[in-house]
């Protein structure tokens, strides 16, 4: 199996070029994008929950070294490692 694009419509007529796809696609999405967070996001109907800007400001907060000393402190050295040879 192959994963390829060989065109895409482009008002209304195709295009298989392959400088102007790549060009079309690339514009697509910097304008799907573009245009920034929605609010009421959804798949298929599903309505997703989104959190507020004052928690997501919380979430991007830098650690603090004491809040990394006690997480580490806590890891116990009863647990087996993981794949990167830590035990979190």
């Amino acid at each position: 199996m192959v994963n390829e694009l060989k065109g895409v419509h482009v008002h209304g007529e195709w295009c298989g070029e392959p400088f102007k796809v790549k060009h079309e696609v690339k514009q697509y999405f910097q304008n799907k994008f573009a245009a920034g967070p929605r609010h009421a996001l959804s798949i298929d109907g599903i309505h997703l929950l989104t959190i507020s800007k004052e928690d997501n400001s919380q979430l991007c907060w830098e650690f603090e070294e004491e809040e990394i000393k006690e997480v580490v402190s806590q890891c116990g050295g009863t647990k087996s490692l993981g794949l990167d040879g830590y035990n979190f």
